[in-house]
Formats: structure tokens, C-alpha cells, sequence
């Protein structure tokens, strides 16, 4: 499973993954934080590949990754780290 980070206006990152190639996939977590390999946050984003994470302070680094889990709540392994800096707000 990989994803990718793309930053938008606003303090919005919006990250994306692609889709687990396991028939018994109920949904995805999504694990960030601020350390490599220490995710402080975990969002369950549902069955979905793109998510939205908002309010983010800029300048800050995150690092990110995802795990697929099926109905009994098994983890898969973690997909590849990336991380990505919050921009500024554009200027409109």
C-alpha cells in the first residue's frame, strides 16, 4: 500500500493511498505524527483512499502512514513512511 501527500490552501493536507489488494479490507487508519516512526494520532478514515486532515499548525513536518484492518479488526503492516511540511495558508 502506498499513498502521497498534497498540500492545499489552508492549512489542509489532503493524502491519498492506494487501495489494499485484500478481499477481507473493512477500512484504513490512518497513523501521523510529528516524529519519524511515532505516530502521536490515529484517524480510522472508513473504506475510503483519500482523506483530509485540517488545522494542521504551517511549518511543522508530519509523517504518515497507513494500515488496512479487516471486520475482526486486524492490523495489516504499516505502508511505506512519507512525510510532508505544512504550508502556509495561501494569500489570497
Amino acid at each position: 500500500m502506498g499513498y502521497y501527500g498534497r498540500k492545499d490552501a489552508e492549512t489542509l493536507e489532503e493524502l491519498a493511498w492506494d487501495r489494499s489488494p485484500g478481499r477481507d479490507v473493512k477500512g484504513y487508519r490512518l497513523h501521523y505524527g510529528t516524529a519519524n516512526r511515532r505516530y502521536s494520532s490515529i484517524i480510522d478514515v472508513g473504506n475510503v483512499t483519500t482523506y483530509k486532515i485540517s488545522n494542521l499548525p504551517s511549518g511543522k513536518t508530519y509523517y504518515c502512514v497507513v494500515t488496512s484492518y479487516n471486520k475482526a479488526g486486524r492490523e495489516s503492516p504499516a505502508s511505506n513512511e512519507i512525510s510532508f511540511t505544512v504550508s502556509p495558508p495561501a494569500l489570497e
